[in-house]
């Protein structure tokens, strides 16, 4: 995702369309993401280092994970 690897910061309704939820449950969900740190979210959404690590480590998660067969 483009947006996932730029450092500008992305319209919300712009991401909201990718996921396909709606909207209040993906502005709750950002509401959420925001108190662990994770993005800024304002009008405009971008991703923090906190943010940035955490989907490393899942990407690190997941490969393991789906090389034990486990997914």
């Amino acid at each position: 995702m483009r947006e996932e690897r730029s450092s500008e910061v992305v319209r919300i309704t712009r991401v909201q369309n990718r996921v396909n939820v709606p909207s209040d449950r993906f502005r709750r969900h950002l509401r959420e993401m925001e108190k662990l740190g994770l993005v800024n979210f304002r009008n405009t959404l971008s991703i923090t280092i906190k943010g940035r690590e955490f989907v490393s480590e899942y990407r690190r998660f997941s490969e393991f994970m789906n090389r034990f067969g486990l997914v």
